[in-house]
């Protein structure tokens, strides 16, 4: 056993979590190497340390005097994103394109050909595979299957409205 393996599994044998195998393992490792048996010490002496904590007892009404607190501070001001240049991006997409169409540079009757010639191959495949479809039944299936994404579905949308309805912070208090 190297190093490395034996400080990862000095916890789980300090805790006897280990398999009688592994246990002669890390404790062979540790009678010949005295830097892990160091680090075992160490940690043996940090667990002694947590184990002699006391409990601490928050004192009377502090949850009410941290949440009047936080009810006190200011809402987060989100920035506001402005979408103006989205039109005049938009409308100088088409202007280029109606230029490099004006000038002969831009062929578009080919890519058009191309996807209706594409369009007309997969309308019989289509219809190929909806005739076998039926004949399996795989509608209901496939109604099922859509009625079951749509089940999962609707809980994470609200999940992910709710999310960014609270601005995206997974933690804090809110104070209603």
């Amino acid at each position: 056993m190297n190093c490395s393996a034996c400080k990862r599994s000095l916890s789980a044998y300090n805790d006897g979590d280990l398999s009688p195998r592994e246990s002669l393992l890390v404790s062979g490792h540790l009678a010949a190497c005295a830097e892990c048996s160091a680090y075992s010490s160490r940690l043996a002496d940090v667990d002694a340390a947590l184990a002699n904590l006391s409990e601490i007892q928050p004192a009377a009404g502090f949850t009410a005097a941290v949440m009047s607190k936080i009810a006190s501070l200011p809402a987060p001001e989100r920035p506001r994103r402005s979408l103006w240049w989205l039109p005049a991006l938009m409308l100088t997409e088409w202007l280029i394109l109606a230029v490099l169409n004006a000038a002969h540079v831009l062929h578009w009757q080919r890519p058009l050909a191309v996807t209706a010639a594409f369009a007309a191959d997969f309308s019989i495949a289509a219809q190929t595979l909806y005739r076998l479809a039926s004949h399996f039944h795989i509608g209901v299936w496939a109604v099922a299957g859509t009625g079951a994404e749509i089940a999962i579905l609707i809980p994470v949308a609200m999940a992910v409205r709710s999310y960014v309805a609270r601005g995206g912070a997974l933690r804090g208090a809110r104070v209603s």
